[in-house]
């Protein structure tokens, strides 16, 4: 909106002003203040008359035509009138001693011309007043003449009094919080804009259907509104309040049209009017000013020739010739007085904006796009998404951010940036956009801050929303940091960017930081980052190599060789060749392409850069095609790469060997064979022989192993085809034992026992030629003179099958000599080296000698003990037990009282796990009792017997092997963590202890402690419970389904709740399967000692 004029009198000073709109015209604006006189002005603010008056003006309006002006005073009974036509001024008396304002609660309506003496009253609540006639919005238009009158009642409510209904009339009222009705208006078909005090204004219907409804609101101003104005020529309503104006547009109430802002006006302003056009709009201020603002502009416009004329303001009128306007850019030199470039745009150029230094230049042509020119190298770069409502271009005047400009239309500001030097080339690219309030225009941009041009005059600073990061940082959370980090390296300030990396402390933004410097070609300034973030621990992947191949390259000054490098550091190789292939050393995408092994790229580049190398490359191409199993150009490229010159000998054979290979590969086997076997490389022979294997073409590979010398290899694959002549030919020239042992396989699968037993000596397959001579040539004699030489021979295999089958050999054989040369060795009489006692074990149950076995299997139990292998002397005895038992051979009294022993030591895990402390104690006892067969774990287990014997309450006990720890020997080997109370215990010692339960000898039925397992009475050993330990009750009586050892019916029952295998033999029980027996006689017969 532009201003036309202002009009600030010094009689008007400090108290609001009256004014009116001369209607229908609008030529002429009146206006009156505190200087009892009416001051007559014209459109364009100039005064044509001043009227002066007896006293202060109470009112004034113009008549329906706008050609007379009624003033009336509060000091006289006398109407003043002045004629627009004439511009003079007339009195006529009224009669009336003084114009007054007399409030009332009665309105007295006239109804019509014809009954001058009719009249309609009516009451209302409060004081009435802004008295408007209109028409009510119907269905059907019955009159077109005003038949409703509207009335504020006590500044809160509108009443509506329709005269064709009077005696329903209406009474509006509104929400609290819009404060009191300061103004109201009638426009359209019977529609309401009515403004309040405290900032908004409503708009009602007053159709019967809608009426009492708010059709539209809105807050246009934070403190006060003062006016409305409605301008139906244009569709517009405008309102004030505050200091400022606010139109929408009257078919879109959401759509704000323009705000005027009236900064100077610090007491606000005050009413609102519009001409009758809509073309010129006043307000009034509290201070006593008066401004008009332009709102429409007639159009008015003509041409003569090639020249046109139209208006541009209601004084201005712009006159331009079009044929002039031809597109051509001139640069002129001042020194020199001369043209020193000329740049030729296609279309008319509209409107230039050099850079400051003027080495660039933004231009609009008339197609509304814009162009950035550089006259240093004649290039042209179109602007990107440029809006075509755009009115000016600013280039940034910071010295530091060169190339970083604005687009500007009335409502927004466009960010750019001009990329001059980047790997891909100069570009110009949008960083963003920033709204700008209405009527400011743009005149600076410096460091990112807009200075523009207030509608009032003044100037204000606006911060683009593109350099945020130029704010406080310190408090903002990764997600805005990240952002700010974008929008610096977009505008490529980097040092900022480096700021905002240090406080992000993230390996991503410098990982983007250090990619920005590489991609603006900031080649120093990238080493610093790659330098800085591996310092800082970050890993930039590659930072030590990126660092210093950017500083070998740092100091080349051709730009694309520069600009090549960093493109292919950024791995965008098809950029860097380019660049490459337009630098002063070409060759360096060769080179590039060579290093990436992109060999077909290679070759199109050797054509034309170094032909001599296409051999070399040809090579490299085809061993890649081989590899991706593209073997027909793969061939193609082996011969390719042949030079036939005796200097690249190895290569050539090289590449030869590659067509054999490709030759057998393709299926042309026959010619790769004879290539193959021409060449001279041994490895090559070898490489397609392994090929041919894996096509199971196995003649020709045999023959190819075969001439390179590979006899295992050939005699292997032979044997596959099952040539054995050719297996036999070559056996002399085999080492590997492996090859004799899988002839000796193939042997044995065709039955050739005799030959497989001699090609398992060779590949000293002992185990299988002890297997052959028992299991096929029935020869077990050789079979164990066999096993002892080599067991002899190799005392580090004692524990493999060899010995095993020795020992089963001599079982079958029943040869007393065989079986004493197995014994002595065993025994070591042969070398003085004793042999495990499992071997002598196995052999006394290998030739069903058990009492020795047994025997033996108890030596073999103590060692396990003594090393503290509870759990394999426990299943060693256990085996032997079993065996025993089987055998209904007499159990040795030792091996069943070391196997009760150790027995009542695995059940202690058990119990303790289940909480059963005190069977856990009594179990400990019995072990404890026997602590010197655990010498491995004395103090442990006195340690856990003291403490599982205090939690079950036996202080007697817990103090006795308390008291046994005390002794030197095992005092100091006593766990930190129980060693202080233990020796409490024995300070102070608690010899409370209640006696053991007793029940019945199953012998003889006399009453002894629970877990004791010697009768006093029968003097027999008692049998115990495998799940408790405790004596066997002949009522309470079952066996493990499995092992067949005794256990309590009750407990072993309770225990299989939780337990589900068998402490003694540790097999998986059923519960179901758990049998009570009732007749336990047979379990019952006396013990003879030991046999």
């Amino acid at each position: 909106m532009k201003q036309v004029f202002s009009l600030l009198e010094k009689s008007w000073s400090g108290s609001p002003v009256q004014f009116a709109w001369q209607k229908t015209l609008g030529n002429f604006l009146a206006v009156t203040g505190g200087d009892r006189a009416v001051k007559i002005f014209d459109r364009h603010g100039q005064k044509k008359n001043e009227i002066s008056l007896p006293g202060n003006c109470v009112a004034m309006d113009w008549d329906k035509d706008g050609d007379t002006l009624a003033i009336i005073t509060d000091k006289s009974s006398a109407i003043f009138l002045w004629d627009a036509n004439t511009n003079k001024t007339s009195q006529v008396d009224s009669g009336m001693s003084s114009f007054h304002m007399l409030p009332s609660v009665c309105l007295k309506i006239t109804i019509g011309e014809e009954y001058p003496n009719k009249f309609i009253r009516t009451s209302v609540s409060s004081d009435p007043s802004d008295m408007q006639f209109s028409v009510m919005k119907t269905d059907e238009r019955i009159s077109t003449k005003e038949s409703t009158v509207s009335v504020v009642v006590g500044k809160k409510t509108l009443f509506l009094f329709n005269l064709n209904d009077p005696d329903n009339p209406i009474d509006l009222k509104f929400q609290q919080p819009y404060g009191s009705i300061v103004t109201y208006r009638w426009y359209g078909d019977g529609y309401i804009m009515i403004g309040f005090s405290r900032g908004c204004f409503v708009v009602i219907s007053t159709h019967i259907r809608e009426i009492g409804q708010e059709i539209f609101q809105a807050h246009n101003h934070k403190d006060n509104l003062s006016s409305i104005a409605i301008s139906q020529s244009l569709n517009k309503a405008a309102s004030c309040g505050d200091n400022c104006i606010k139109i929408h547009d009257l078919a879109d109430l959401r759509e704000m049209y323009a705000i005027i802002n009236l900064d100077d006006e610090n007491k606000g302003v005050d009413q609102l009017a519009w001409t009758d056009d809509g073309q010129l709009l006043a307000v009034s201020t509290r201070r006593g000013s008066l401004h008009v603002f332009l709102t429409k502009l007639p159009v008015l416009g003509d041409a003569c020739s090639t020249r046109i004329a139209y208006l541009t303001s209601l004084l201005e009128v712009t006159i331009a010739n079009h044929v002039e306007r031809t597109g051509i850019i001139h640069y002129f030199y001042i020194e020199d007085w001369q043209y020193v470039n000329e740049y030729r745009h296609p279309v008319s150029v509209r409107k230039i904006f050099p850079d400051p230094n003027g080495t660039r230049l933004a231009f609009i042509d008339d197609k509304s796009d814009g162009f950035i020119y550089c006259p240093v190298n004649d290039r042209l770069y179109e602007i990107p998404n440029f809006s075509p409502t755009i009115k000016g271009i600013l280039w940034e005047n910071w010295p530091m951010d060169k190339g970083v400009f604005v687009a500007f239309d009335d409502d927004k500001v466009y960010t750019y940036v001009f990329h001059k030097d980047a790997i891909q080339g100069s570009k110009i690219i949008l960083a963003g956009g920033t709204e700008v309030p209405f009527s400011y225009k743009p005149l600076l941009l410096y460091n990112g801050e807009l200075t523009c041009q207030t509608q009032s005059g003044k100037t204000n600073n606006i911060y683009l929303s593109t350099h945020s990061f130029l704010g406080n940082l310190k408090d903002l959370g990764p997600n805005e940091l990240t952002r700010m980090l974008t929008q610096a390296l977009m505008l490529k300030r980097f040092s900022e960017a480096w700021e905002v990396c240090r406080l992000l402390n993230d390996q991503s933004g410098w990982n983007e930081l250090a990619k920005a410097c590489l991609h603006h070609m900031e080649v120093d300034f990238a080493i610093r980052v790659y330098r800085i973030s591996g310092n800082a621990g970050m890993v930039i992947s590659g930072n030590a190599g990126m660092v210093m191949s950017l500083e070998q390259i740092k100091g080349i000054e051709d730009h694309n060789l520069l600009a090549g490098h960093l493109a292919m550091f950024t791995s965008d190789f098809n950029l860097a060749q380019d660049l490459y292939l337009a630098s002063s050393c070409p060759i360096a995408a060769l080179e590039m392409r060579k290093d990436l092994q992109h060999w077909d790229s290679a070759l199109q580049l050797a054509k034309r850069l170094a032909p001599d190398q296409i051999p070399f490359i040809s090579k490299e191409y085809a061993m890649q095609l081989e590899f991706s199993g593209d073997y027909i150009n793969a061939l193609a490229h082996y011969e390719k790469g042949i030079t036939g010159n005796n200097k690249y000998q190895e290569h050539d054979e090289a590449c030869l060997a590659g067509v054999a290979q490709m030759f057998i590969r393709m299926g042309d086997i026959r010619r790769g064979v004879n290539q193959a076997i021409k060449h001279p490389s041994r490895l090559l022979k070898r490489d397609c022989g392994a090929i041919l294997e894996s096509m199971k073409q196995f003649s020709e590979a045999a023959q190819l192993y075969e001439k390179g010398q590979y006899y295992d290899k050939a005699a292997s694959v032979y044997i596959r085809c099952k040539n054995w002549a050719k297996v036999g030919e070559l056996l002399t020239h085999v080492s590997s034992p492996k090859i004799h042992l899988q002839y000796a396989k193939a042997k044995e699968a065709d039955g050739r026992y005799k030959e497989a037993v001699i090609a398992y000596e060779h590949a000293k397959q002992w185990d299988s030629v002890i297997r052959l001579y028992l299991d096929h040539l029935n020869n077990p004699e050789k079979a164990v003179n066999i096993a002892l030489k080599h067991f002899m021979k190799s005392p580090s295999t004692e524990d493999n099958l060899a010995i095993e089958m020795a020992i089963e050999t001599v079982g079958r054989a029943k040869d007393e000599a065989l079986t004493n040369q197995l014994i002595d060795y065993l025994m070591g009489e042969s070398d003085g080296m004793p042999k495990d006692a499992k071997y002598l074990f196995r052999l006394y149950m290998a030739l069903k000698q058990y009492r020795e076995a047994a025997r033996t299997a108890i030596i073999i139990a103590r060692e396990e003990q003594c090393s503290g292998n509870y759990r394999n002397a426990h299943d060693v005895l256990f085996s032997m037990y079993s065996e025993l038992k089987t055998q209904k051979i007499k159990i040795p009294s030792e091996m069943a009282t070391n196997l009760m022993i150790l027995h009542s030591y695995i059940l202690v895990k058990t119990h303790v796990k289940r909480g059963d402390h005190m069977k856990g104690a009594r179990m400990l006892i019995r072990v404890a009792n026997n602590i010197s067969k655990f010498p491995s774990h004395i103090v442990p287990i006195l340690t856990s017997t003291v403490i599982e014997c205090h939690r079950a309450g036996l202080k007697n006990s817990a103090f006795s092997f308390a008291a046994m720890l005390m002794r030197p020997e095992y005092r100091n080997k006593i766990d930190l963590k129980y060693k202080k109370k233990i020796e409490a215990m024995v300070r102070r010692p608690d010899t409370t202890e209640a006696e053991e339960p007793t029940t019945a000898c199953p012998y003889c039925a006399f009453q002894l402690p629970e877990c004791e397992l010697l009768c006093p009475g029968c003097k027999n050993n008692l049998p115990y419970c495998i799940a408790t330990g405790r004596h066997m009750l002949r009522d309470d009586w079952t066996v493990c389904p499995h092992c067949d050892f005794p256990a309590l019916y009750s407990e072993f029952k309770n225990m299989l709740q939780t337990e589900n295998i068998c402490p003694m033999c540790s097999e998986r029980i059923n519960i179901v399967d758990l049998k009570k027996i009732n007749d336990c006689t047979q379990y019952l017969k006396a013990e003879d000692g030991d046999q």
